[in-house]
């Protein structure tokens, strides 16, 4: 394309080579017309673009940025300015194809970036954005073991610093996604039966609307198995005088780490241990026979209970072979 101007200026929008023609005319006083020209090549050369490349990360405290100036090989020199105005001297300067800078506070910032070429050509470019508070969330409970397979719980998480915004929450349990409330509840089933512990992994991602927040919050519910108490009792559940003798057993399955308590229901108030008692009681009655089994591993009990009975003969006297006025022990005293 071609203009004219007697003084002024023609901007080139695209890199060549192009020549400038300059003509100059005098016309003397008969009119005759007389002209000169001169021309000089001017070569356009494209400057290296400015581009700030950033990867697209959420950006909460501690926020590192990461800076790319992209293709610039042929740059002379490579500038570049970090505004930070919550820490001093709130300007860091930076040289090369990259830049990093550690923001440790909430704020609006940006970067400038200036690419210098060869032949005396520039470029610049900015990038602003904001980096986001990191709110800091905990939940309670974060373990607890229940004895027994169904149990009901509710965690509930608190946010205790950092960040403005509201929290949005979601809980797993066992990576399975359950819920985006706070309080959250859940009821436990373990499996019927179960012999062993069941576990249950609790995990919390409790995030503001810019994606900062916790991500890996974890807690656990154990369901322990409750131990199982059956009494057998021989020769039966009645008996009559003069047997005042009963052998009592718990018959549910065995493990090693059950601890056995037994209370006789008389008088004296005795507790036996083991899982098969014999015991002889002082006097014709009914008593009632407690049994508490407990895994001292896990610390969970159950009970069983039986009520036994010794009748009374008509014309049946039992004589001792010792009496004790006064004594503690009835069958003798």
């Amino acid at each position: 394309s071609n203009s004219a101007f007697t003084n002024g200026q023609h901007i080139y929008t695209t890199a060549g080579m192009y020549d400038v023609s300059l003509v100059t005319r005098s016309v003397d006083v008969s009119g005759f017309v007389c002209a000169d020209t001169t021309t000089k090549q001017v070569e356009v050369i494209n400057k290296i673009a400015a581009q700030i490349i950033v990867p697209p990360v959420s950006k909460c405290v501690p926020y590192t940025l990461q800076a790319d100036a992209g293709d610039v090989a042929g740059a002379s020199r490579v500038e570049w300015v970090i505004y930070d105005s919550s820490a001093a001297p709130g300007e860091f300067p930076a040289t090369g194809p990259a830049a990093t800078h550690l923001f440790t506070k909430a704020g609006s910032y940006s970067v400038r970036l200036v690419v210098h070429s060869a032949a005396g050509c520039t470029d610049t470019a900015f990038y602003q954005f904001s980096v986001s508070g990191t709110p800091v969330t905990t939940f309670d409970p974060q373990l607890i073991t229940i004895c027994g397979q169904d149990t009901t719980i509710t965690f509930t998480a608190q946010t205790i610093a950092g960040g403005d915004d509201a929290i949005n929450y979601k809980w797993f349990v066992n990576d399975n996604l359950e819920a985006t409330s706070n309080p959250f509840t859940y009821h436990f089933i373990g499996t019927p039966g179960a012999t062993a512990a069941e576990e249950f992994n609790i995990k919390l991602e409790a995030q503001n609307a810019s994606g900062c927040g916790e991500t890996s919050l974890t807690g656990k519910v154990i369901l322990q198995p409750i131990p199982t108490a059956s009494i057998q009792v021989s020769p039966g559940l009645v008996q009559q005088q003069p047997n005042y003798e009963f052998t009592f057993k718990d018959v549910a399955p065995a493990n090693p780490n059950k601890v056995y308590t037994w209370s006789m229901g008389d008088r004296t108030q005795q507790t036996l241990d083991g899982q098969q008692v014999i015991y002889q009681y002082g006097d014709t009655g009914t008593y009632k026979v407690n049994l508490v089994v407990k895994d001292f591993a896990t610390g969970c009990s159950a009970l069983d209970s039986v009520t036994v009975s010794i009748l009374h003969v008509p014309g049946y006297i039992q004589v001792p072979n010792a009496i004790c006025p006064g004594c503690s022990n009835i069958s003798i005293r």
